[in-house]
């Protein structure tokens, strides 16, 4: 397995040097930010990921507008307000993607952020207190509680807000197997999430980045990403 400082040193190659590297990589948002973000955010989040995931992201841009008007700002608690008959108006309102199982899926996951944040005091203060060291444990959660989040939906997802963890896209993918990571192209396994989860907390010690910024450097280090 490489160190850090030899994938760097990889990534720096393509990205104009280590200085223009380290400027390039992104702030990261402190933990009482995220803490204090109110659930819909998070709902909305979620939703927004969950929509783009299989579909032309810039058509769910361009619209969203007219989701967060539908979806009631995705008030978690609004929402679960709403009557079965309210939910399947949702599948000719012009206003969204009318897809089915994806409306569906919103309504399962404001249950999911307002249980969430009944109990952690807020959805933001749950993700703010999961510890960086078991973002595995937290994909693991998010799978087996939310609706419809797939890996590529969920570290998205976490991404989105704020929430530090590493990524999975090809590119980050691409960079731990040329580090030396037996991991298949497709990681979701438990044993293959554990093994990630071991390389990144053993590089954060080594680097002192974030994981999202160890992300961006293992994907620019395989040269088929940028930094932007």
């Amino acid at each position: 397995m490489n160190d850090f400082k030899d994938i760097w040193a990889r990534a720096a190659t393509h990205c104009g040097g280590s200085n223009s590297l380290r400027a390039s990589l992104p702030m990261q948002i402190k933990a009482q930010a995220l803490a204090t973000k109110p659930d819909r955010e998070f709902l909305s989040a979620i939703s927004h990921c969950l929509f783009q995931a299989g579909f032309a992201w810039h058509v769910v841009d361009a619209i969203w507008p007219g989701f967060e008007q539908a979806f009631h700002g995705f008030d978690p608690s609004r929402l679960l307000s709403l009557d079965d008959e309210a939910w399947n108006a949702y599948k000719a309102d012009w206003r969204i993607v009318r897809n089915g199982p994806k409306i569906q899926s919103v309504r399962h996951n404001a249950a999911m952020v307002r249980q969430i944040a009944i109990e952690a005091g807020g959805f933001g203060h749950f993700l703010a207190t999961w510890p960086v060291d078991d973002v595995a444990g937290l994909l693991t959660f998010l799978k087996q509680n939310g609706s419809r989040l797939g890996s590529a939906t969920r570290t998205r997802f976490l991404k989105a807000v704020g929430k530090d963890s590493f990524a999975s896209d090809e590119a980050v993918i691409a960079g731990l197997q040329q580090a030396g990571l037996s991991i298949t192209s497709q990681p979701t396994s438990a044993r293959d999430l554990a093994r990630i989860q071991s390389t990144f907390n053993h590089w954060h010690v080594e680097s002192g980045l974030a994981f999202q910024q160890m992300s961006l450097v293992l994907s620019a280090s395989t040269g088929c990403h940028t930094m932007t």
